[in-house]
């Protein structure tokens, strides 16, 4: 199990594809940025196939927490690199919507919602968004 950022170049990795780069690992500690290039050794774009090459112990796996989260809770999967934040696809988040001058409620109060969110976290580092 990697214990450093630097670790993961030499673990068997399981992760989704970046296409056209080499996939970049970036993640904070004590607010220092650090940054690994690795090269997986499974890679899909099926997370449900991740997820049971990760139960399969087939390598480390760098999927979103949702396609491990109940195998995490029953203690078949464990977390790594716990004290580091991530950022594997970058910091930006874009919200797509259809171009009209006034958003429903919905999307008004999901934009707030991750505006709240995204400032806490800003205010206190390594506070997860969800």
């Amino acid at each position: 199990m990697p214990a450093t950022l630097e670790a993961l170049t030499a673990a068997p990795l399981i992760t989704s594809n970046v296409a056209g780069r080499h996939l970049r690992v970036a993640a904070y500690l004590d607010g220092q940025r650090h940054e690994v290039t690795v090269e997986p050794t499974l890679i899909s774009e099926n997370f449900l196939f991740l997820r049971q090459a990760v139960l399969a112990g087939l390598g480390v796996g760098i999927v979103p927490d949702y396609v491990v989260h109940d195998d995490m809770q029953r203690g078949d999967v464990v977390t790594t690199l716990d004290a580091w934040l991530p950022s594997i696809f970058g910091t930006h988040l874009f919200m797509l919507c259809m171009p009209n001058r006034h958003h429903t409620l919905a999307a008004s109060t999901f934009i707030e919602f991750v505006l709240e969110r995204t400032r806490a976290r800003e205010s206190a580092p390594g506070t997860p968004l969800a």
